[in-house]
């Protein structure tokens, strides 16, 4: 049988043992905090107090609880309160039979508390110590399919004065962040204040109103919740700007987005960019991050009045963002429900790449709305970190467009059109999320292949056509060759010199009049063509479907060499996450990329590499 608890002085030690009870003393509260609580700024401190003592000292016993209401009103009233409300916590026995003793009638109590609704509810007695023993046998304890119509339905708890709306709603939203992350259960401690959400009374009220109370008290969450996994971020590097990033959002993040290289925040007040100092500045726009969380209001309850979506402090900080690297992925942080706002977010002009709505203890969220939108959240989080190439994408096209200085004409006709081929690429790859949109893409940067062939070659003659090497005022006729580069054995037959097609023209153009040591690069070069030409002409004889021969390919077996161009850092990061997704297959050293690879960003990312190569090559030549 459950033990009784007597919560008192010592002087209720003689109906301690004739009830065999356990006697525990009120929790002790500072009298700066207890002088302060009556005029509710210290809500919180003495939420965590009451929390504490309720789980720790009382457990999750059915048995009685008597309160001596004598000895501290206030605080005995909240602990009643506390006990009823820790259903996550002390689970069924947070229905037991609660007993409120007092020498004084019950209407001493009723008026002038703030927490004395609860002596009005169900399963709350009230009697003086002298007659307990004799009615102990008439204390049940509250019926679960109760606890709504006979208690929740009878008192109101009001939010704590001290934190503010702004605060409280955030430390709410990380709360439910964390429980979809972590079976339904409720942050332990040790995560800072995102562990005061179970303690906080109110939170604890609006919980107790939101969700089903069988799954509050026998934990049936678990199932609920069980699919929901975290983000795998391993290898990313992940910035939160957030200026509730204290209240819990970081340690929310943490649990839900595992295994990144780094997790920065940067926890501001700021009514715009330029209120960050410049540490902050330089970190946001250079940091080489993967991903940033941004939070639409960076200035607390100084927005609150703000209807302007395009107002936000966070919004200022978005387009600087965006300015600075449209490539940059920004997912926006918003505790508004309101359309016009998710609008302005996505807008062109804005640029964000998705957003999470921030749940506020007052917007009533089902838990089935509360896991959509985490589950929106994660697929938000994981094209963005498909995407990050982007911001390296946009530096490069940026970077070839601030050479315009140069003054002559023909150099600066080529440079525009590359740059603007670029442009059109990289709108294409940004808002790519189908195998078609990822074709188009991968054809519109593959462009910029053609764009510096025809810049660096030319065909002459008719029946004789002749490949021409052009840079600047120089133009020769490329030659057949038989020469060792570094190891690398190149054969070019003279019927074949004299063909234009791609591949031809750019291993003319890097190796002859580059004078290029090739790492690899000119066979990946023409596994991107084939890919290409596969696409476009769906004919068997081309693409990579093609049998590789020497006397097909004119290279050395060494140019196949896998370890040679798939060595490279960037390159090798591209083959890892092909190989992931089965688009390559490996025969003895050489490794063949497959139709597959223009379906989706990767074979975007290795064409762009490509051009990055080449561009660093034929820079001096322009």
């Amino acid at each position: 049988m459950d033990r009784t608890y007597i919560i008192g002085s010592s002087s209720w030690k003689p109906l301690a043992e004739a009830l065999d009870a356990v006697l525990v003393s009120l929790p002790d509260i500072d009298p700066d905090i207890r002088r302060a609580l009556t005029e509710e700024d210290q809500q919180i401190r003495v939420d965590r107090r009451l929390h504490d003592f309720v789980c720790n000292e009382l457990g999750s016993s059915r048995g009685t609880v008597i309160i001596d209401m004598d000895e501290d009103p206030v605080i005995a009233l909240l602990t009643v309160l506390h006990i009823r409300l820790s259903l996550e916590d002390l689970g069924i026995g947070s229905l037991r039979p609660i007993v409120c003793s007092s020498e004084m009638p019950i209407e001493s109590f009723l008026y002038g508390y703030s927490f004395s609704q609860v002596l009005t509810t169900s399963s709350v007695y009230f009697c003086n110590a002298s007659g307990i023993a004799e009615k102990m046998p008439y204390f049940k304890e509250l019926p679960p399919e109760k606890y709504e119509s006979d208690f929740l339905n009878r008192i109101n708890i009001r939010p704590p004065a001290e934190i503010g709306p702004h605060s409280l709603a955030n430390l709410w939203g990380a709360g439910v962040m964390y429980r979809l992350t972590h079976a339904g259960e409720a942050c332990p401690e040790g995560f800072g204040r995102l562990s005061d959400v179970k303690k906080i009374l109110y939170l604890k009220y609006v919980l107790s109103r939101s969700g089903s109370i069988e799954n509050l008290l026998f934990k049936n969450r678990i199932t609920r919740f069980a699919e929901m996994t975290p983000v795998n971020a391993r290898g990313k590097r992940i910035l939160l700007i957030d200026d509730a990033a204290s209240l819990g959002w970081s340690e929310a993040l943490k649990g839900f987005i595992l295994a990144p290289d780094l997790f920065e925040v940067i926890d501001r007040k700021v009514l715009s960019f330029s209120d960050f100092d410049d540490s902050e500045q330089d970190i946001i726009l250079n940091g080489d991050f993967d991903l940033i969380f941004l939070d639409l209001r960076l200035g607390g309850s100084r927005e609150e009045r703000i209807i302007n979506p395009d107002a936000f402090s966070g919004m200022d900080v978005l387009r600087t963002i965006k300015t600075a690297n449209r490539g940059t992925q920004v997912i926006m942080f918003t505790a508004s429900n309101k359309a016009w706002n998710y609008k302005s977010l996505t807008d062109n002009s804005a640029g964000a790449n998705g957003y999470y709505i921030k749940e506020s203890p007052e917007s009533g969220f089902s838990n089935q709305f509360s896991l959509s939108n985490l589950k929106s959240l994660k697929r938000e989080i994981e094209v963005c970190l498909t995407k990050s190439y982007l911001k390296s994408f946009f530096s490069f096209k940026e970077a070839i467009g601030e050479e315009l200085e140069l003054k002559e004409e023909r150099q600066i006709v080529f440079i525009k059109e590359l740059k603007s081929q670029l442009d059109i690429a990289f709108s294409m790859a940004e808002t790519a999320t189908t195998p078609e949109s990822f074709q188009f893409a991968f054809l519109s940067i593959y462009q910029a292949i053609e764009i510096i062939t025809s810049y660096f070659t030319r065909v002459e003659g008719t029946e004789e056509s002749k490949l021409m090497l052009v840079t600047g005022t120089q133009i020769v006729e490329a030659k057949p060759i038989k020469q060792v580069q570094n190891g690398i054995l190149y054969e070019f037959s003279e019927e074949r010199v004299n063909d234009s097609s791609q591949w031809m023209r750019i291993a003319a153009i890097l190796l002859q009049m580059c004078g290029f040591s090739d790492n690899g690069l000119i066979d990946t070069v023409r596994q991107v063509i084939k890919l290409r030409n596969d696409f476009i002409h769906k004919d068997p004889r081309f693409g990579t479907g093609q049998k590789i021969t020497q006397d097909g390919l004119y290279l050395h077996p060494d140019t196949q060499d896998s370890n040679l161009i798939f060595s490279d850092p960037k390159f090798f990061s591209i083959y890892d996450s092909m190989s992931t997704k089965g688009m390559l297959f490996k025969l003895r050293r050489h490794i063949t990329v497959n139709r597959a690879a223009i379906t989706d960003k990767e074979g975007i990312e290795l064409t762009l590499a490509c051009i990055e190569r080449i561009y660093e090559t034929i820079k001096p030549f322009i």
